[in-house]
């Protein structure tokens, strides 16, 4: 998960209906209809029931659509899964689309967040369906987090970056980066890890512990377990002294000048307060009362009541999907769906989800 400039979630993304005139024709008209009615449905969790009218009007030129029908196929487990309409239905998405300015464009974290699964797709590949293209991979990350402006596929290059060693300095700057200026828990939790495993050829215990310590408090719902873990080994394995600096040293991250001007233009992400499952829809919670192996129990820095006790846990985060980690990539933004608005091509609203659609 994810170098440079813009937040994966923001504080108020509203939605396109449809990204064409403000004078739809009729053909127009009754696919924006058919795409209100399949919000109400994905907003009601009847995703398979959501899947003709996001088709027809996919179809018809409806860029979220497109978007969201896309999202739908590459969740897996369900009983529309469907990767290969999903891998051609990113890649047209993006080949549309990979022009629109991150700054004014409504659509931008929409292709940016397409472009990031795409690139999931290459590097992860599909049998019978995607054949793997690192080299392909990396350079949609690149254009999704230098043109696009996107953190997460920033993050992604630099977790990249951290598998060569000669490329961890660098990496561990852009981390730190994204940590500090854009409060981002995956790239907290990242450093934490590498200097946990002296990996950066120093012993700094207390720093890793309070990058671990911060990371959790941003955590989102879908990386509150393998953050979560990371935290609880390294707070189980310090002294009190440890954890006191680290704790000083948190609060002094927290205090780091955040920069969250351009995070108004990212998609919100399902998953900060509700529930998912791949990446739709998770019926469980992943809040937990953790305790160490002796019996003290880890800090909830979350603010949430936890559910049940676990032992220490491991440190390294796994998914269940065909394409590796596009599960937890899959947060479909149904919180921007509550009041969506049709925008022109320049991004001007032309109505809400309850509104007809503007003549």
């Amino acid at each position: 998960m994810r170098i440079f400039k813009a937040t994966i979630i923001a504080s108020a993304a509203c939605a396109i209906v449809a990204l064409a005139g403000s004078a739809p024709r009729a053909a127009d008209r009754s696919a924006e209809q058919a795409y209100r009615a399949s919000v109400k449905a994905m907003m009601a969790r009847d995703f398979s029931g959501s899947i003709p009218g996001l088709k027809y009007a996919s179809e018809h030129g409806v860029f979220l659509a497109q978007y969201y029908l896309a999202r739908l196929y590459a969740t897996d487990g369900q009983n529309f899964t469907n990767h290969k309409l999903a891998f051609e239905a990113f890649r047209a998405l993006v080949s549309a689309n990979r022009g629109v300015d991150p700054f004014i464009d409504k659509r931008a974290p929409f292709v940016a967040n397409a472009e990031r699964l795409l690139a999931l797709y290459y590097r992860n590949g599909v049998p019978g369906a995607v054949a793997r293209d690192p080299a392909l991979a990396r350079a949609h990350l690149e254009h999704a987090a230098l043109r696009l402006e996107d953190t997460e596929a920033q993050f992604q290059l630099a977790e990249m970056d951290l598998q060569t060693p000669e490329y961890e300095p660098r990496a561990l700057d852009q981390l730190d980066m994204l940590a500090t200026t854009k409060h981002h828990a995956g790239a907290a939790a990242q450093i934490a890890l590498v200097y946990s495993k002296h990996r950066s050829g120093r012993d700094v215990p207390v720093e890793a512990l309070g990058y671990a310590a911060f990371a959790v408090k941003l955590a989102s719902q879908a990386d509150r377990v393998w953050i979560g873990d990371i935290y609880q080994t390294l707070f189980c394995e310090a002294s009190p002294q440890v954890r006191i600096k680290a704790a000083a040293f948190r609060d002094e991250l927290a205090h780091s000048a955040f920069d969250g001007t351009d995070g108004d233009r990212q998609p919100v992400e399902l998953g900060r307060e509700t529930n998912r499952v791949q990446g739709v829809l998770d019926l469980g919670s992943v809040d937990t009362q953790r305790v160490c192996s002796n019996g003290e129990a880890v800090p909830d820095l979350t603010g949430r009541a936890p559910e049940r006790a676990e032992p220490a846990g491991r440190t390294a985060k796994g998914f269940n999907s065909a394409v590796g980690f596009i599960a937890p990539a899959m947060g479909l933004g149904l919180k921007e769906l509550e009041s969506p608005s049709a925008g022109d091509e320049h991004g001007e609203p032309l109505g809400g989800i309850d509104d007809q659609p503007t003549q």
